[in-house]
């Protein structure tokens, strides 16, 4: 496969699935993210220039933003794709496909990553040539590129919230809560009814601060109705650990009844 784009494919199976037959977003970025790292492995692992050979460094999900055209569904064929995009001191930029049999794009998302010392728990700088023998979609840049906040919890709606415990099984490869089960404890506390008749069209989150082993989680949000569009809502997450912030998401809905 080419340097540049990194592209599988996947049948949907049930479990991957809710009992609507539609395939949870939190599953799929959970394939997303293992198919970076393959294709970083296909391209850069165990060469001279791979930060990871040496296990110190682990690179690390900062933020996303996801657009959502069609969900797919059980017993599908889709495609998963990735590429990468640029890169400057700080940050590492990839996208993302999924795409339907047809090879029609249906999902689109934009992702930010950095590498992070496995010792300190800190950032590190990122080397020119961990990047040259890479087919970027764009060059370096100086700057660090800025995507809009997430949308704050609403003053006026009903504020939502659960509580969650962070067990053994949840914790992943890096030493830290799985990026996707923040996905979950923001999806979940929206409940089943609401859940049930509505579908997500547009996700992002921007990761704070680690969750670790045994730590309770506090997932709190707001459901407003979208003002640019009629029958559509956002809903604004927030996840906390001992009243400090963890993560903030920002999630798109549109009636199952309305075509996304």
């Amino acid at each position: 496969m080419a340097d540049g784009y990194y592209k599988k494919e996947h049948v949907i199976k049930g479990y991957e699935c809710d009992f609507q037959g539609n395939m949870k977003f939190p599953t799929l970025m959970n394939y997303l993210i293992e198919l970076s790292g393959d294709h970083w492995e296909a391209t850069v692992g165990g060469t001279e220039t791979d930060p990871l050979a040496k296990g110190e460094l682990t690179w690390i999900l900062i933020y996303y933003q996801a657009e959502l055209a069609k969900i797919p569904k059980k017993d599908e064929k889709i495609y998963l794709a990735t590429e990468y995009r640029s890169y400057n001191r700080l940050f590492a930029y990839r996208n993302f496909d999924v795409l339907d049999e047809d090879n029609n794009i249906i999902i689109q998302i934009e992702s930010v990553f950095a590498l992070m010392d496995l010792d300190s728990r800190r950032m590190v700088k990122l080397k020119d040539d961990y990047f040259e023998n890479l087919q970027l979609k764009e060059p370096k840049s100086s700057r660090i590129k800025r995507y809009p906040d997430i949308a704050a919890l609403s003053e006026e709606a009903e504020l939502l919230e659960r509580d969650y415990y962070v067990r053994y099984y949840d914790i992943d490869s890096n030493q830290h809560v799985n990026n996707t089960l923040y996905l979950d404890w923001g999806i979940d506390v929206l409940g089943g009814e609401f859940l049930s008749q509505h579908h997500l069209t547009f996700a992002a989150i921007k990761f704070d601060k680690e969750v670790h082993y045994e730590d309770y989680i506090h997932s709190k949000a707001t459901l407003i109705e979208n003002p640019d569009r009629k029958g559509t809502y956002i809903s604004s997450h927030r996840i906390e650990t001992e009243g400090k912030l963890n993560a903030e998401i920002e999630f798109h809905w549109i009636s199952s009844q309305q075509e996304i």
